[in-house]
């Protein structure tokens, strides 16, 4: 079973009355358990309506995994909020990232308690959000490359001082390619350069000589 299947099937068994708060499995007439050498097992479907001619089941050993993963991820969501000092009532949006927040069925998820108690309006899918942080990532560094060129170059003539601003798009310095677009700027904290902050945006036209910026034609 999938990962989001083997949460649905808790939420099932849990408003079927046959597991318990304390996640302990509650026999009841017409349901089907078995003892196996991994504790009890609620079985979903027999050898003889499974492909590999055994049994399916969910037994106690895999029910206390998903009980103490539900548990960490709860409790690091709590922890998270006490941390930054905002209660739950303050969150304005909850995201679920990845292919297993596209297909879990959140209903289920707040029935086993996978995330605090938050209104279901709030909770946002993202899908594969790994790639784009990827992305994010190499532009990151991309402006610390800059920085180190902006101090090497200005800071002895003409200087930095507070409220300059640096763009620049050339790849030889920092940006991935022209269409990265790089605006840099020193932090001044009681006259001392303390930080940097850049913001970076790639922009569909950069003035190139092909549409789009990027030439395979061009020659240095």
């Amino acid at each position: 079973m999938c990962g989001s299947g083997i949460l649905d099937l808790c939420a099932e068994l849990f408003r079927a009355g046959l597991i318990d708060r304390a996640g302990r499995f509650v026999p009841r007439a017409r349901a089907t358990f078995k003892e196996t050498d991994r504790g009890k097992a609620f079985v979903l479907a027999g050898g003889d309506a499974s492909a590999s001619g055994s049994d399916i089941s969910f037994t106690a050993s895999d029910l206390k995994s998903v009980i103490r993963t539900k548990a960490a991820l709860c409790a690091a969501a709590d922890a998270l909020l006490q941390a930054v000092g905002i209660s739950r009532e303050k969150v304005a949006r909850v995201y679920i990232a990845g292919g297993f927040g596209n297909f879990l069925d959140l209903r289920s998820a707040l029935t086993i308690g996978v995330f605090p108690p938050f209104p279901l309006s709030k909770f946002v899918p993202l899908g594969n959000a790994s790639l784009a942080g990827g992305g994010i990532n190499s532009h990151l560094m991309s402006g610390s490359f800059a920085i180190k060129h902006i101090i090497r170059e200005y800071q002895s003539n003409p200087g930095i001082y507070e409220g300059d601003q640096f763009f620049f798009n050339d790849p030889y310095i920092a940006s991935m390619h022209n269409a990265d677009m790089f605006v840099a700027a020193p932090i001044f904290y009681q006259g001392e350069r303390i930080a940097w902050t850049v913001c970076v945006t790639h922009t569909v036209e950069c003035g190139g000589i092909n549409p789009g910026g990027m030439s395979p034609a061009a020659t240095v």
